[in-house]
């Protein structure tokens, strides 16, 4: 028997459908409470750890420091100076390297200035040496057409009779 606009079979599907996206609904809700669960266990052990580190801080850091946290100090100290000498280190060793590089590209720079100077100073020793090469062949030249002269002079003179004149020369 079916009632006016309402069909059991439809509604008992309905029914099951939504008992069964209730059970759906409820094993989701189970698991969200379960990770919930978790996530607050966690939660807490952070904060326990937290509130233990905090303590631990509290304690290295008081004055006077108290044996117990003065090993951890300590350590800590060391530990810090150790990165802090190896920073120090490589900053050395990097800017000893740059130094180093510098250097020597000085010393190439001043080779390469000294061998240019070097090469200048003998092609102006060379131009020289040519110049005075030429004056001093110049001079020779210029001194033997003197003394030619000279001795032309003179053998004119010794060959020239006697005239009287007073330019003669007198042995």
């Amino acid at each position: 028997m079916e009632w006016r606009g309402y069909s059991r079979k439809q509604v008992d599907q309905r029914l099951d459908d939504l008992r069964a996206e209730l059970r759906k609904l409820a094993a989701d809700r189970e698991a969200v409470v379960s990770q919930s669960e978790q996530l607050a266990k966690l939660l807490e052990e952070a904060r326990a750890e937290n509130r233990e580190l905090h303590l631990r801080v509290d304690r290295i850091s008081r004055s006077p420091v108290e044996l117990d946290g003065l090993a951890n100090r300590l350590v800590r100290m060391v530990e810090l100076a150790k990165e802090e000498s190896a920073d120090l280190s490589a900053r050395a060793h990097s800017a000893d390297q740059k130094a180093e590089q510098r250097r020597r590209q000085t010393e190439r720079d001043f080779e390469l200035a000294m061998a240019t100077r070097r090469a200048e100073v003998a092609r102006d020793v060379a131009h020289k040496e040519t110049a005075l090469r030429q004056l001093r062949e110049r001079v020779a030249g210029q001194v033997r057409t003197a003394l030619d002269h000279v001795t032309d002079a003179e053998r004119w003179l010794d060959e020239e009779p006697e005239t009287g004149d007073p330019v003669r020369r007198t042995a």
